[in-house]
């Protein structure tokens, strides 16, 4: 088998049902006497101005392993080479060249959404999962592992939430039966840095420092621990006087944790910032307060990640689902890029993904489209 590179080119594939799919052809291949492509969806065109289904069918283009790329026969036709399907069978046979392939490409990948999705099942405030390590079931923990990975997470936050005397020997259990399911990267999750820290020596890629504040010394120690890695932080805006009322006073704290981003030499496109998302019950202004943060965080360093607990919004409230769908909007408009979440629901990563593509961040729906197909949001498929 040989294969080559050409240049980047595009060819449109229409299926049976006279659906058109615009692929980008990433490489040329031969396979036995017969030429091949892998490619990507670019997007999605149709003969008429009509809705159309198609995604719900099983007339797509041969998937490979990589949910991102397209494998298609190469073929001269009256106008010019044309895209052809392949079956399941020349597919499973071309799987293991497949996987020997090396495919450099700098695009974002489709049918995943922009922002950062740190899955929160994982944490001993958890009641399921305290159980579940108080009772050392690493079945469930594996499960949860496994079941945020298939959602897509860019993390798997670990938190163990059990008493200092044994919280280090609890997070490495966590971390080793978590990467022994998944290769995604792990948020060490710890209100003590130091905890922190010594976990980062048990991930075995960087991952995300959860957290840092200006409380005491913590980012100090947290900054000066990751400053030489490849590790991103979470970085809390409250201080020695706790959390602050006021959008001003998170702002001079946020003022305060660059300073020492720049003295550590971090860059911001490194930092998480949480505006701290608190209870709506106990709000006058309603997220007023973290709308405004976030809007002037990400116009002071538009490349920094604003983040923070969905969830925490919707505490002591009926139908908490649905007052986390309507923060999630609102705080992505103002320019939130990252959630710790739960990414198994999958009504808020549908809100996230249609967001997106409301906010003309997903053309043409491409990703919104792909998550669905890869039952990632939208009804439960029988």
């Amino acid at each position: 088998m040989t294969d080559k590179n050409q240049p980047a080119e595009s060819r449109i594939y229409s299926d049976e049902h006279g659906n058109q799919f615009k692929m980008d052809v990433i490489k040329h291949f031969s396979f036995g006497d017969k030429q091949y492509v892998l490619t990507r969806e670019q997007r999605l065109h149709h003969h008429h101005d009509e809705s159309c289904d198609c995604h719900d069918h099983h007339h797509q283009p041969a998937e490979t392993a990589n949910e991102d790329l397209y494998v298609f026969e190469w073929c001269d036709g009256p106008d010019g080479p044309a895209l052809l399907a392949v079956s399941e069978a020349t597919l499973k046979a071309l799987e293991p060249f497949l996987a020997g392939l090396e495919i450099k490409n700098n695009e974002e990948k489709l049918g995943e959404q922009s922002m950062i999705i740190i899955g929160e099942k994982i944490n001993g405030a958890i009641p399921a999962t305290a159980k579940a390590i108080a009772a050392r079931d690493a079945e469930y923990i594996t499960h949860m592992a496994r079941i945020q990975t298939a959602a897509g997470v860019d993390y798997i936050d670990v938190c163990a939430s059990v008493e200092n005397n044994v919280e280090l020997e609890t997070m490495k259990w966590l971390i080793d039966i978590v990467q022994e399911v998944t290769e995604t990267p792990i948020a060490v999750d710890s209100p003590n840095e130091q905890t922190c820290i010594a976990t980062m020596n048990y991930c075995n890629k960087p991952g995300l420092f959860n957290s840092v504040s200006m409380e005491g010394n913590k980012v100090d120690v947290g900054f000066a621990a990751i400053a030489d890695t490849s590790w991103e932080c979470v970085a809390l805006l409250n201080s020695d006087k706790g959390i602050p009322k006021t959008a001003k006073d998170r702002l001079d704290v946020f003022a305060d944790i660059m300073a020492k981003a720049k003295a550590y030499g971090i860059d911001p496109s490194r930092l998480h910032i949480d505006p701290l998302v608190e209870m709506l019950c106990t709000s006058e202004e309603g997220i007023a307060v973290v709308t405004d943060v976030i809007r002037e965080i990400k116009n002071q360093y538009p490349t920094i990640h604003v983040t923070g607990a969905i969830s925490n919004i919707s505490f002591n409230l009926p139908a908490r689902k649905t007052v986390n769908m309507g923060f999630t909007v609102m705080a992505m408009m103002a320019g939130l890029d990252s959630a710790i979440l739960d990414p198994t629901d999958r009504d808020l990563m549908g809100i996230i993904f249609a967001t997106e593509a409301l906010m003309g961040e997903d053309e043409y729906c491409v990703e919104y489209i792909r998550a669905y197909r890869q039952g990632i949001h939208g009804a439960v498929k029988k």
